[in-house]
């Protein structure tokens, strides 16, 4: 009986919700895997250039024990990110596209710093400008070409 009401229209909606949802809360956790692995090969690298005997022989461990730790606190704030920041960032990006950016960019950064310390806020801050640039070219690819409608 709803479908006929709506036309079919209510279910189309309830689905593409739930798909916008679960592409924000994707992109947001594609978004801390890449901040996670950019911090940990950058940190090793460092510390290679500035104890370069040492380092050498622990670089692997030192590499996936910073890997896991900024993915241990980079994947609840992403799926918090999802939740929270990502649906502001898409009603901010319908005013303008660096209102999107700004907000996810803050967004990420307030929310880690809301629960953890200031250190990994910066990597919060990576992390929603990493989200706006996936959302980006996500809608991009969704966008039809220049010379689409001939």
């Amino acid at each position: 009986m709803w479908t006929a009401m709506t036309g079919g229209r209510g279910r189309a909606a309830l689905v593409g919700a739930v798909a916008s949802a679960l592409r924000r809360i994707g992109l947001a956790l594609l978004a801390a895997v890449l901040v996670s692995l950019t911090t940990a090969t950058v940190l090793v690298v460092v510390s290679l250039v500035i104890d370069g005997a040492q380092a050498w022989r622990d670089a692997p461990y030192g590499w996936v024990g910073v890997f896991a730790l900024a993915l241990a606190f980079g994947l609840p704030a992403a799926l918090m990110f999802g939740v929270l920041v990502a649906p502001v960032a898409a009603l901010a990006g319908r005013v303008h596209r660096l209102w999107s950016v700004l907000t996810c960019v803050l967004g990420g950064g307030v929310l880690v710093l809301i629960t953890t310390s200031l250190s990994f806020a910066v990597l919060g801050l990576l992390g929603g400008l990493t989200y706006a640039g996936l959302e980006e070219r996500f809608i991009a690819r969704r966008r039809p070409g220049p010379g689409a409608d001939l």
